[in-house]
């Protein structure tokens, strides 16, 4: 079955109808798209595909434009895994990496590792982001209120924490304030 849904396309196995039916309901109300752009300041333009794929508890994104859910798991899951994947799009999409402030940042730590999976530095700042932007569309769509804690749980299980404990700490202040611009706010608060 496929819904299209303006920002979203919908690929899913039959059986799954009802629940994309459901989420469809919910996205069209809850646009991580939407939210992810008013909280980064970062655009996005044309469709993203999600499809079904058997992950149990986890979600993928692919470049430039797919997303994969197990669509076993509860609507609310599967909003919040969309918004986690859609935050790593996002990014990319806007070249947050290629900006000079940004790239002067990673070439300055380009020998970080970190500790246990060897992530790169880039790519803990940009899950430490993907972390924060999922845990705030989960506040602002009434999933589950917004925790250090759990934030803290989540990037310590992706091995970003010694990055993203440093994003945490300034996150609140940033999310609440008016002034979006969420590259130029990374490159301040990790230079």
């Amino acid at each position: 079955m496929m819904l299209n849904m303006n920002t979203w396309v919908l690929k899913i196995p039959f059986k799954y109808q009802k629940k994309a039916s459901s989420l469809k309901r919910f996205l069209d109300i809850c646009n991580p798209i939407a939210i992810l752009g008013d909280l980064t300041g970062l655009k996005w333009r044309g469709p993203i595909k999600i499809s079904h794929k058997n992950l149990k508890w986890s979600a993928e994104f692919q470049e430039p434009n797919k997303i994969y859910v197990d669509f076993r798991k509860p609507v609310e899951y599967l909003a919040l895994s969309i918004a986690h994947e859609s935050a790593h799009l996002l990014l990319r999409k806007n070249n947050w990496s290629s900006r000079r402030d940004i790239k002067k940042l990673i070439n300055q730590n380009r020998d970080y590792l970190s500790p246990w999976l060897e992530n790169s530095f880039e790519y803990s700042i940009e899950q430490s982001l993907a972390v924060l932007l999922q845990l705030t569309y989960e506040e602002k769509t009434g999933i589950s209120r917004f925790s250090k804690k759990r934030a803290r749980e989540l990037m310590k299980s992706m091995d970003v924490w010694k990055v993203g404990e440093k994003l945490l700490g300034v996150w609140p202040s940033y999310s609440k304030s008016r002034y979006k611009n969420i590259v130029g706010w990374v490159a301040r608060v990790l230079s």
